[in-house]
């Protein structure tokens, strides 16, 4: 039973990655192959590799994954290399969520009650009625500059990510 349930994984997600290219990653293509771009973490396409075994037709789709998954490592190399190009630092950190919500993520409630105050002022918890956990970075002047959906995500993980963002700030 086991040898079939890994054959009809292997067998949905083949079917799912029809029409993904091997060019760069593109959002449409991501979309068409059955990858939501903004909700698909890395680690979940290294859990993916795990359930999926070794054949060729798992082999590609956990490599569509890869080319259409971003994580926390990911957005601090391209943050890097535009900061290296002179755009704005970030200044201060957002946290939305919905305090309703909150319950089904555990690791955000418990970034909030544990870890975020070590931030001060640089990072604001907002309730917004309806809305996933989500980050928004901000420059000196408050605009956003990017916003990352944070429902994934352990509390180290924020923790880590913030500090490195905002080490310029508490500096």
């Amino acid at each position: 039973m086991r040898a079939f349930g890994r054959a009809a994984i292997v067998a949905a997600l083949a079917a799912a990655a029809v029409g993904l290219v091997h060019a760069e990653a593109d959002a449409s293509l991501c979309a068409e192959a059955g990858f939501d771009v903004g909700d698909l973490h890395c680690a979940t396409c290294v859990r993916l590799a795990e359930a999926v075994g070794d054949d060729d037709t798992a082999a590609k789709v956990v490599e569509d994954c890869k080319r259409c998954c971003t994580d926390a490592s990911t957005a601090d190399e391209d943050d890097d290399a535009a900061h290296a190009d002179g755009a704005q630092a970030i200044a201060s950190a957002e946290l939305l969520v919905d305090r309703f919500r909150i319950a089904g993520f555990p690791a955000v409630a418990d970034f909030i009650n544990k870890k975020s105050a070590r931030f001060g002022d640089a990072l604001m918890v907002t309730d917004r009625f309806a809305r996933w956990p989500e980050l928004i970075l901000r420059n000196a002047d408050g605009d956003a500059v990017r916003r990352i959906d944070v429902r994934g995500w352990d509390a180290d993980q924020m923790e880590d990510f913030l500090a490195h963002k905002l080490s310029a700030v508490s500096a």
